[in-house]
């Protein structure tokens, strides 16, 4: 290669630097808007329950989130006779149900201690299950002391 066309080359790589930092540095940048829920109303929270109470007892699977893995799970209303799992166990489980069941309902509570990732690895579940009914709702004072108690 001779030295005009090393110095072609060369010229044409600054130029197009240049370029791009100019049209970068004198762009808009776009927005976008993100839209967050201030807080829910309690006529939307009713609904929800007024969903779970209109369920029957044999569709519903309620799943309580703690910490960064925590995963509790019951049936049939009593959380006495749930169990401790983890996600791999989980989708097992939630994929046979979902497999005998079409109507189930998921109802899901994350805890107070319960991590950003937990609730997003249980929403990933249900669309990996194609779990067709789901909620996320808030957990009562007792059911947060009872699931505080069963992972001390």
């Amino acid at each position: 290669m001779n030295k005009v066309s090393l110095l072609i080359i060369v010229l044409l790589i600054i130029a197009t630097i240049g370029w791009t930092v100019y049209n970068n540095m004198n762009s808009e940048p776009q927005r976008s808007e993100l839209k967050l829920i201030e807080g829910r109303s309690d006529e939307a929270e009713d609904k929800e329950y007024e969903l779970i109470r209109k369920t029957n007892p044999e569709h519903l699977v309620f799943v309580f989130l703690h910490g960064d893995e925590g995963i509790y799970i019951y049936e049939n209303l009593d959380p006495s006779k749930g169990k401790k799992i983890d996600y791999p166990a989980f989708g097992n489980y939630i994929k046979e149900k979902n497999e005998k069941d079409s109507n189930v309902l998921v109802v899901i509570k994350p805890g107070l201690m319960s991590t950003y990732k937990n609730n997003v690895n249980m929403l990933d579940e249900m669309a990996k299950n194609k779990i067709r009914r789901y909620l996320m709702v808030s957990e009562t004072k007792e059911e947060r002391k009872f699931i505080d108690s069963v992972f001390k």
